[in-house]
């Protein structure tokens, strides 16, 4: 299912294309907010969970991951939905590599 929406996302915009051009850019900002979100994040992570444990990072992404997507309810707010997009993809990462670390382990 992950593989299929990583899949689809480039061809959800093509969908979107024949709008207006000020929603194609919202769109593309909130993508690019989600792609810069896991890079700049991602070494972080994995520093964290060299030092305090998988299981501590477990906990915290763990608690994280549930929580943002009901942070797109609070506001329409365009800074605020690109900020939420952000946090989401960090901690989402964070959680989705710490998972195949452990599974990889057994």
């Amino acid at each position: 299912m992950h593989a299929s929406v990583l899949i689809a996302g480039p061809f959800f915009v093509l969908v979107h294309a024949t709008g207006s051009p000020a929603v194609l850019h919202r769109l593309r900002g909130w993508l690019a907010a989600g792609l810069l979100g896991q890079l700049l994040t991602l070494q972080a992570w994995g520093q964290f969970g060299d030092r305090f444990g998988n299981k501590a990072l477990l906990s915290i992404t763990g608690f994280t991951v549930p929580i943002l997507p009901m942070l797109y309810l609070v506001s329409t707010n365009l800074g605020f939905l690109l900020a939420v997009n952000f946090w989401a993809a960090s901690f989402g990462q964070a959680w989705h590599w710490d998972c195949k670390t452990m599974c990889s382990i057994r």
